[in-house]
């Protein structure tokens, strides 16, 4: 089990997630809440397959992985009833960085105090000192 920064979206999509997850026997593990908001753990199977190095150092992926989903019940809001898809495939967009500078942090918004929060923050080297890169 790794930990990692990742970005996932759909393809297609503005809509992005992201945040540190975990990869797991080539799995990425991450953290997510249903529309109902119900906290679950999404799995993206063989990331490590579909996604490539970025730079040389080889700790920065990305790719596109594709998920297919089997019977899903899709509410038909003409007919007033629950309609059975029998195949769907979605391509996301993963990025992932397998970076080990992990620091958990306060960030304090000047401006609007309500969007001050507590968060776990990638870290690197920089000129002599260190930059934020997740």
């Amino acid at each position: 089990m790794q930990k990692v920064v990742y970005s996932v979206s759909k393809v297609n999509s503005n809509k992005k997630m992201k945040g540190v997850g975990y990869l797991v026997e080539g799995d990425l593990l991450i953290p997510s809440t249903s529309s109902k908001g119900n906290p679950y753990i999404r799995i993206f199977d063989e990331v490590t397959k579909h996604c490539h190095p970025v730079d040389k150092d080889k700790t920065e992926f990305k790719g596109y992985v594709p998920i297919a989903y089997e019977n899903i019940n899709v509410y038909n809001k003409d007919k007033d009833r629950y309609d059975t898809l029998d195949y769907v495939e979605t391509t996301y967009y993963v990025w992932f960085n397998r970076n080990d500078h992990y620091a958990f942090a306060y960030v304090w918004n000047k401006t609007d105090d309500w969007c001050s929060e507590f968060g776990t923050v990638a870290l690197q080297s920089f000129c002599g000192g260190i930059k934020r890169i997740g």
